[in-house]
């Protein structure tokens, strides 16, 4: 729903060491993904997702701000784009974390 993007915690999803296979772990921007049987962490498979969270937007005239909250993993995710006009007629944009 929001820009593309996933956040790697020391290289792998946050929880992938914890979880036993068939249990989720935590790809932040993409969701709770469920851990196969696997003996490592492949960042560029494809992965089931158990949960992609509820997304919402809020818009403002120069900004939209995306939210995915993970409710059965007690997680929120925010991250905002708003436009910038540095003066020389070209629109460009700032992502940030809120």
């Amino acid at each position: 729903m929001g820009p593309v993007e996933e956040f790697l915690t020391n290289g792998m999803g946050l929880g992938y060491e914890e979880a036993t296979p068939g249990e989720s772990f935590v790809k932040i921007g993409v969701g709770a993904i469920r851990k196969p049987e696997e003996t490592t962490f492949r960042q560029f498979e494809t992965y089931d997702i158990a949960d992609n969270g509820k997304w919402t937007i809020h818009k403002t005239s120069d900004s939209v701000e995306f939210t995915q909250d993970l409710t059965d993993l007690s997680m929120r995710g925010v991250q905002r784009m708003s436009a910038m006009n540095p003066g020389d007629g070209l629109t460009r944009f700032a992502f940030g974390e809120s």
